[in-house]
């Protein structure tokens, strides 16, 4: 989603072609400073300054950028911020993201994305992590605050631009194999961990992140925290029956049932299980173990890998059966999923636990805690383990491990938000979620108060959670 250089570095040819296709407005023209500069004002150097062309030198004065209105989503109040040193790292077709300093309200390093949605309708991602933040969730990116740019078509506002500041992660999984190749079965264990631990509040409520891929899980090796990012693509699944597009997560990544779709389908979390599981063997090995070259490729290596689904799995797949036996080719032998692992090197301890979640039948894969639970995760869960650079992995486990881990009413949270100025967050009532499997855990319902939406953002309300 996002090319790997600045924008002064991209031929200026294949801008001019890129910006073609996509169709918005140039980073010049929608992206003066950091965020829209619609929003904010540099309190030294040339007013307007604009960072499209950004250098990662420091030859030119330090211009401080004051941004005197953005929503602080743990306090639930608007609130003006400083920032300094801004660079654009990342350039795609639905947002950019830059890097920035904080100064004021405190200071920290953080990642700044832009995206510009739909006229009038709010940026679902920006609601699940404004909640997710309030929800004290884990393993998952941290939104700090929001801001908005505005224009006006006749009596109506219409969005142009969103941006989010987000906690700053040194690296990505992508980068961090890239440099390095296979990690030390240590730390993959102790990534793979905090990956189904994110997706299992993700599960809890319904919520599917639908691109799960290394370079969409930030890491920082000094803490070794983890946290699932870009959200972009996930989807809140109101219903078992709910129908979703089948074109989802990035290819190598992509589940079975996703591969034999045509158009829309029913399917819920369980895909993620599925990407986490790629994720996990990547990092073992430092290559991409379902690489391809097109659709009908990825089908074959996983019908070589995984053999020829049986009728039950076709059904509790989803997907029409006529597809399924049109797509099978007749000239592949598959060789089993434990020995396609061991041709990857990867060790036996690994290969037991990712057999479980490389299977034709969603529900077959292991998620929560029996997927946390697994005996491949032993290692480091023990109070001794300590991983190459010193770090104890048992301490950090722990901390993960906190009271968010109960399901929250997103569907109510996202009707009320679709035009809100300000993030309303649900509250607690009794109630349960849709999902049997955590049929037994409280959900937090929103309550008739908080439907007290004034018009002025100022007077929004904005309920404090737990």
């Amino acid at each position: 989603r996002f090319f790997p250089f600045p924008s002064n570095e991209m031929p200026n040819l294949f801008r001019t072609i890129l910006d073609s296709i996509i169709g918005r407005r140039s980073i010049g023209e929608c992206n003066k400073g950091v965020p829209p500069i619609s929003e904010m004002s540099p309190s030294q150097g040339t007013p307007d300054r604009e960072i499209n062309t950004p250098t990662l030198t420091n030859s030119e004065p330090e211009t401080i950028y004051h941004i005197p209105r953005v929503f602080d989503i743990l306090n639930g109040e608007w609130i003006s911020i400083k920032l300094t040193d801004a660079r654009l790292c990342g350039y795609g077709v639905f947002s950019n993201v830059y890097y920035g300093k904080l100064m004021e309200p405190e200071e920290m390093e953080v990642a700044i994305k832009k995206v510009w949605p739909k006229k009038t309708k709010r940026n679902d991602e920006m609601l699940l992590l404004a909640s997710f933040r309030k929800l004290g969730a884990r393993n998952v990116a941290q939104l700090l605050y929001t801001g908005r740019s505005t224009h006006s078509e006749g009596t109506r506002n219409s969005l142009i631009c969103e941006t989010f500041y987000m906690t700053y992660q040194e690296s990505n999984l992508e980068q961090l194999i890239r440099s390095e190749g296979a990690l030390e079965l240590v730390e993959t264990k102790l990534y793979a961990w905090q990956i189904f631990n994110g997706l299992d509040f993700l599960a809890m409520n319904n919520i599917m992140h639908r691109d799960v891929k290394p370079v969409n899980i930030l890491v920082n090796r000094a803490t070794g925290e983890l946290q699932l990012a870009d959200f972009g693509s996930a989807k809140l699944v109101k219903n078992a029956k709910e129908l979703s597009t089948g074109y989802q997560v990035t290819r190598y990544y992509r589940p079975p049932e996703l591969l034999y779709s045509k158009g829309m389908m029913v399917y819920d979390w369980r895909v993620d299980l599925w990407s986490a599981g790629c994720v996990v063997a990547e990092m073992l090995t430092g290559k991409i173990l379902f690489a391809s070259r097109n659709v009908k490729h990825q089908r074959t290596r996983t019908q070589y890998a995984l053999g020829v689904p049986s009728e039950k799995d076709i059904e509790l797949m989803g997907v029409p059966e006529e597809v399924v036996v049109e797509s099978i080719d007749l000239n592949i032998r598959s060789i089993g999923i434990k020995r396609f692992l061991r041709d990857y090197s990867i060790p036996s301890e690994a290969i037991r636990f990712l057999s479980k979640l490389f299977v034709y039948n969603p529900r077959k894969r292991p998620h929560g805690e029996k997927a946390m639970g697994d005996s491949f995760f032993e290692e480091i869960l023990d109070s001794s383990t300590l991983t190459s650079t010193g770090l104890s992995t048992s301490p950090l486990l722990l901390r993960q491990s906190g009271p968010a881990k109960r399901p929250y009413d997103f569907e109510a949270m996202f009707t009320l938000n679709r035009r809100a100025d300000t993030p309303v967050i649900p509250t607690p009532a009794e109630s349960s979620p849709s999902d049997p499997s955590y049929s037994d855990r409280q959900v937090l319902r929103v309550s008739p108060l908080d439907r007290a939406v004034k018009d002025s953002p100022e007077d929004a309300l904005t309920p404090v959670v737990m």
